[in-house]
């Protein structure tokens, strides 16, 4: 899941050519159904998106591209770990599960990427989504700090909880 950020992204970077086609020969969406609805509920693959947005830093750095892009690069960082976030919101467990998962996101993706709120809102809602971004931004009134391990195991509590 979210493979097609690091691949697209770090092949569109690393390119010395790019060749625009007007032909829709690929059509994306979200529904309710696939693989890309599983991040709609609690899945043992949430913190893929911190392995796939490393990745894609990893392969422009090997191809000396990373100083070029660094700021989309981290703008692509931010914003699909924002999106991971805000999918949270979908999932069937409680408000304060959501809200705690949310923030431990935030603050891993701030950590690792830099803080989200110095990106234009305008900008980041071309990825997000307005209302989700203002979602989110309510989450975070207070200035908690988490990591990876902290998110891991509230993740992994959750999905026994759904197991039982």
């Amino acid at each position: 899941m979210w493979e097609d950020v690091s691949f697209t992204f770090a092949k569109l970077f690393n390119a010395n050519n790019i060749l625009c086609f007007n032909n829709p020969d690929y059509f994306y969406r979200r529904g309710n159904n696939g693989v890309s609805a599983k991040g709609y509920e609690v899945n043992e693959n949430f913190l893929d998106i911190f392995t796939v947005t490393d990745q894609l830093e990893k392969e422009t750095k090997e191809s000396d591209r990373f100083d070029v892009f660094e700021d989309k690069i981290k703008f692509i960082q931010v914003a699909a770990c924002l999106q991971r976030a805000s999918e949270v919101m979908e999932w069937d467990v409680s408000l304060e599960i959501k809200k705690k998962i949310c923030k431990q996101v935030i603050s891993i993706t701030t950590k690792k990427y830099g803080d989200w709120r110095q990106i234009p809102i305008e900008l980041l809602s071309s990825r997000v989504g307005f209302m989700e971004l203002e979602r989110l931004r309510d989450i975070v009134e207070e200035d908690e700090n988490y990591t990876v391990e902290d998110l891991s195991s509230t993740l992994e509590e959750n999905l026994n909880n759904r197991r039982k």
